[in-house]
């Protein structure tokens, strides 16, 4: 049983929706859960841990042009505390953004991982036109960042994850087996260029220094993003979001390696005009299932 945590184009806030399967989803409400209010311009991109406090965790891009992320905590995931920061690139200089955080605990060391992209204006490169908003900008060169916590509170200093040479967003991690598995878009190109879909890459540990995999090819169709894998209990499931359409996607796996894409048809998903962003999904117990459920 699982939660969605997701944003939408209409409503950049938080919204929520359940399945039992992975596949099928309903809406919890059929307004957001939580809006970005506070240090928050915007909440995109939304992540949830459950976290060692018997809290739940939400982490989210806050702002586009910002050196941190936002955080906020629910007990239930219907009443939700205030929205602060995490100034997590605070001591990086000329940092341009940071954008998708998620946090993983380490079962090696229960610390958790809290990681994200961001660029850092002397790595952006050179100055393009924007069409759409009729501005010279600099081009982003993200890499993902990392720090740990055990509480959510204190921090360990900021430090390089995963850097494979090229510009890459949105990457999630996901354990078994005794290996981190990293997916990842790679953010190489235009949409008229470039497949800017998801490819992965993996570890055997996440003590420093992290030596990482060659990344696997493209995994996904073009112009992907937002990918989040999970066990549905029978196979693996990857979701990924088609970012130029606002639709969504899913490939599957019986082992990580030998990926199939899910037919269109088998997968249901709020409709328009709340079609999912950027989701990511948890697994819930069957109590707290039941409790939401009453919600639908």
């Amino acid at each position: 049983m699982f939660v969605l945590s997701y944003f939408t184009t209409p409503s950049e806030s938080l919204h929520l929706a359940l399945s039992p399967d992975g596949y099928r989803w309903s809406a919890l409400s059929d307004n957001p859960m939580l809006y970005p209010t506070g240090p928050a311009a915007t909440l995109r991109d939304p992540h949830l841990t459950a976290g060692p406090d018997g809290l739940f965790h939400l982490l989210f891009t806050g702002s586009w042009h910002k050196e941190f992320i936002c955080h906020a905590t629910s007990p239930d995931l219907l009443e939700w505390s205030e929205i602060s920061k995490i100034p997590v690139m605070a001591a990086i200089a000329d940092t341009r953004n940071a954008w998708a955080p998620e946090s993983f605990l380490d079962p090696a060391t229960n610390l958790y991982h809290i990681f994200w992209s961001s660029t850092i204006q002397k790595n952006a490169g050179d100055r393009v036109w924007t069409s759409t908003s009729n501005v010279w900008e600099t081009m982003h060169n993200h890499r993902i960042y990392h720090t740990t916590t055990r509480d959510f509170r204190t921090f360990s200093p900021t430090a390089l994850f995963f850097d494979p040479g090229y510009s890459v967003i949105d990457a999630t991690l996901f354990f078994h087996n005794g290996t981190y598995y990293l997916p990842f878009k790679d953010e190489r190109g235009t949409t008229a260029t470039a497949p800017k879909a998801i490819r992965m890459t993996s570890t055997k540990s996440l003590t420093s220094p992290i030596t990482w995999t060659e990344p696997t090819d493209f995994l996904t169709p073009r112009t992907t993003e937002g990918p989040t894998l999970f066990n549905t209990g029978r196979e693996f499931l990857m979701l990924f979001d088609h970012f130029t359409t606002h639709r969504y996607g899913a490939i599957s796996s019986p082992d990580l390696t030998h990926w199939t894409a899910v037919p269109a048809d088998q997968l249901h998903f709020p409709p328009s005009p709340a079609h999912p962003r950027h989701a990511s999904v948890m697994a819930i117990a069957p109590a707290l299932y039941a409790r939401l459920c009453k919600y639908l």
